[in-house]
């Protein structure tokens, strides 16, 4: 198997695992916690690392992060659908905050290697 097909492997394991994972019965604990904004932000920052190595050709801009943030939107929906857990507006503004730092590090990272002549 190529890397690019373990990405890909890796890349559906972890969406199932991540929607799982979201819609399990959780803590009913009021207010914001600030350690399940992290987790938020390092499930959706994980997923876009993911889906850059598993589709390398596909558009950061026009695919991968509106598909990823769409997905965000369809956890905090089924949220709202069960009565064991809550949507959040919070949560989507955490996974945004994971796929934004992720979208700095890509720039950053093609600044850097235009600055070295492609040496980064």
């Amino acid at each position: 198997m190529t890397m690019t097909g373990i990405y890909r492997l890796a890349f559906m394991t972890a969406v199932p695992a991540i929607y799982l994972l979201a819609m399990l019965p959780g803590d009913s604990l009021p207010g914001v916690q600030l350690w399940d904004k992290l987790q938020h932000a390092a499930a959706f920052f994980l997923l876009a690392v993911l889906m850059e190595r598993a589709w390398p050709g596909s558009s950061l801009w026009r695919l991968r992060l509106p598909c990823l943030f769409a997905f965000g939107v369809i956890i905090e929906l089924s949220q709202a659908m069960v009565t064991y857990r809550e949507a959040s507006l919070l949560d989507l503004v955490a996974n945004g905050v994971g796929l934004l730092l992720y979208l700095a590090l890509v720039i950053g990272a093609v600044g850097l290697k235009g600055q070295s002549g492609g040496r980064a």
